[in-house]
């Protein structure tokens, strides 16, 4: 996990942190900042929204260069240099590389809504896009498990609640009402690794694990 909110710089320890000692084994520069928390790791490279742009990279963590690089022409991001947030956030589950941003609905009253893209890893091109329930700044964190979008209603409440979860297999939209604590009170990263089905979080300076239970 990399935890920086606006760095050059990248640590790889590895994408799972249950499977290592959590010491960084590489350092990497990367040619482009970025910001915020919702960049990952995946089959060898470094997926990232550069800083203050549209622009999400993939970088390649054996050969350390820029392998591919796209711009999100719909996004509604804030322009200033003071944003730190993250407005494009990447995910990872067992069907391959997400990306959650907002943009502007086209297709319906033109408002904004979060988009949840499919992407290929190796070109960043989409492969399916979906519109989501989300609003910004209306929720805390969120998580995408086998294709089922979640989102947790807050970040800093010790006691919340994952209360919204968008299905990409029947775009059907739910509200599960599943209990999610935030024990340091300040969750910044909630991500979700398909290689040992847990969720890793970054709660006020505390790497968190929690267990993911399929009921089926």
């Amino acid at each position: 996990m990399f935890m920086f909110s606006h760095s050059h710089t990248c640590l790889n320890s590895c994408i799972c942190p249950s499977s290592c000692s959590g010491q960084a084994s590489n350092s990497y520069k990367l040619p482009y900042s970025f910001t915020g928390t919702g960049h990952v790791v995946l089959n060898g490279a470094f997926y990232y929204n550069r800083a203050f742009s549209r622009d999400i990279i993939r970088y390649d963590l054996r050969h350390r260069y820029v392998a591919a690089w796209t711009t999100l022409h719909d996004a509604l991001l804030e322009e200033h240099v003071l944003r730190t947030n993250t407005d494009v956030q990447f995910a990872v589950d067992e069907s391959g590389l997400w990306l959650m941003y907002p943009a502007l609905d086209m297709e319906g009253f033109h408002q904004e809504v979060i988009l949840l893209v499919h992407l290929r890893h190796r070109d960043l091109q989409p492969i399916k896009s979906f519109r989501t329930g989300l609003r910004r700044g209306r929720y805390g964190n969120s998580f995408l498990v086998c294709g089922v979008l979640y989102a947790v209603n807050s970040m800093e409440h010790r006691y919340a609640n994952v209360t919204y979860a968008f299905d990409t297999h029947t775009l059907t939209h739910t509200v599960p009402s599943l209990a999610f604590t935030n024990l340091h009170l300040h969750t910044s990263q909630l991500a979700y690794c398909p290689l040992d089905k847990k969720l890793y979080a970054w709660d006020n300076a505390h790497q968190m694990t929690y267990d993911v239970v399929f009921a089926y």
